[in-house]
């Protein structure tokens, strides 16, 4: 009987391989980022992109797994579209992702460790240095019945300061909005690390699982930024590796133009009465005390004349007498 159960073992785990199918990142081992460090905290379940640096991850940087007994399992992995958000400070790092909810479906409970079949995100947190399966992993998601959020913790890291406990509300939060899904989850560091604080210029690991299905689809599809979680094993090397960048920088706040004074109104043209054009009366200059005196003078020079004239006129008389 036991080797009868032992084939039948084998004959699953040799039947493994031909479900599930596998693509490693073309960046294995060379997924690199700089994260900037928020000034302030994100607020959970505010989604504020400006607390965060966005990631630019390019295609070489994603691997995808998949089940093959579904038909459409490859073709969706690899067409789902998201944005990856991460910050961190003295204490957590803060990540969110924003997905397309194209194939969204999960009506688990709180607690179910088969979510990574559903619609959810698997979250990684290692230090830069760990190897195989050193390393926090757990997963967060939206039931899509009823709204109700879930999480599970598949591994603690073993080295770490204190144990992760993933509360709802408290250190993650999942919301459908708009035909999106938005993940986002604190990690304190001392759940992935030996040790509660972080500084600028050090590096840790970390992945990203994106699994999405449908009520007629069957197990696994995943997108995975680098890889280490989904379809090639525990294998933390493999996770992306953070660099802890200098303070991510204030949104440049836009100062609104003042606007154009709106034109006044035209004044109402005001028709004046005419006018009256008065001529002013042209005077006579009076005489002038010159004119005056010249006239006098030459009548007394004409009376002189005449005088003289009938003197001369008598004394002709008186000789011709004689």
């Amino acid at each position: 009987m036991k080797r009868i159960l032992a084939i039948f073992l084998v004959a699953i785990f040799l039947a493994l391989p031909v479900l599930a199918g596998w693509e490693e990142e073309a960046n294995n081992q060379k997924v690199n980022y700089t994260i900037g460090k928020a000034e302030s905290a994100p607020v959970l379940g505010q989604f504020d992109t400006s607390k965060y640096t966005k990631l630019d991850v390019q295609p070489g940087d994603l691997s995808y797994a998949w089940n093959d007994s579904f038909d459409d399992a490859e073709a969706w992995a690899r067409a789902q579209t998201f944005e990856a958000y991460v910050s961190y400070d003295a204490n957590n790092v803060y990540t969110l992702i924003i997905a397309d909810a194209k194939h969204y479906f999960n009506d688990l409970d709180d607690g179910d460790g088969n979510c990574w079949q559903y619609s959810c995100i698997q979250v990684s947190a290692s230090a830069a240095t760990d190897e195989g399966g050193d390393r926090l992993e757990y997963g967060i998601y939206r039931n899509s019945v009823n709204g109700s959020l879930g999480s599970v913790i598949w591994a603690q890291h073993g080295d770490a300061k204190a144990e992760y406990e993933a509360v709802a509300g408290k250190n993650y939060t999942v919301d459908l909005k708009d035909g999106k899904l938005y993940y986002e989850t604190i990690i304190p560091v001392n759940t992935f690390l030996n040790k509660d604080k972080i500084a600028e210029g050090e590096k840790i690991g970390w992945n990203i699982v994106i699994a999405q299905t449908d009520p007629d689809a069957q197990g696994h599809i995943h997108t995975q930024i680098a890889s280490g979680c989904t379809g090639n094993g525990k294998t933390a090397e493999n996770f992306a590796k953070l660099t802890l960048g200098p303070a991510i920088a204030p949104p440049v706040v836009e100062v609104a133009p003042e606007p154009e004074p709106e034109p006044e109104a035209p004044v109402a043209a005001v028709e004046e009465a005419p006018v009256a054009v008065v001529t002013p009366a042209v005077v006579a200059p009076p005489p002038s005390s010159a004119a005056q005196t010249g006239d006098a003078g030459m009548i007394t020079f004409a009376i002189i004349m005449l005088i003289g004239a009938t003197c001369l006129v008598i004394l002709r008389r008186k000789i011709a007498v004689k």
